[in-house]
């Protein structure tokens, strides 16, 4: 069974309501997620933020997932929402 069919698993166990088959998908991918929203956050405390609510995003809303093959780049593009998003908030209360 290859990475990605593996993550399907996961991905549809944690739909069914399997809390560890998503704390899987956490270990695998958490440090990925964090390591995206440093680089665009250069703050670790943020950082750990930002996948904190990314991820509890994500697993509330798995069920809109359409393609369990594109977790990664779904559940990566959520956090690099919220790193622009606190981004842009810190820049405006600065100003």
């Amino acid at each position: 069974m290859s990475q990605s069919d593996n993550d399907t698993v996961l991905i549809q166990k944690s739909v069914q309501g399997d809390r560890q088959a998503f704390s899987e998908l956490v270990d695998r991918y958490g440090s990925l997620l964090l390591q995206t929203a440093y680089r665009l956050t250069r703050n670790w405390d943020d950082a750990r933020d930002i996948v904190q609510e990314a991820l509890l995003y994500a697993h509330a809303s798995l069920d809109s997932l359409r393609d369990p093959q594109r977790f990664i780049p779904w559940v990566r593009g959520i956090g690099i929402r919220l790193a622009y998003r606190e981004s842009t908030r810190l820049f405006n209360s600065r100003n």
